[in-house]
């Protein structure tokens, strides 16, 4: 049996503030995650990696994505 795939969302985080203002997906993997992302702002975003994001900035939102997807529940 396949499991389904796991849902990926984006968080978007003002970076003033640290308020969460918007969750976007979900998504089936990161990499349409990110280009979902470039769609939303409308350009290219450069994206860097810390020890559990994916991150890219356009100012004033913070653009995260988790490095892992959740594991799905059967």
């Amino acid at each position: 049996m396949t499991l389904p795939a796991p849902q990926i969302y984006v968080t978007v985080v003002n970076t003033q503030t640290g308020a969460l203002l918007r969750r976007l997906g979900p998504y089936d993997t990161v990499a349409l995650a990110r280009g979902a992302c470039s769609q939303f702002t409308q350009q290219g975003l450069k994206w860097t990696r810390d020890e559990t994001w994916w991150v890219a900035e356009k100012y004033p939102l913070e653009y995260r994505i988790p490095l892992e997807a959740p594991h799905s529940s059967v």
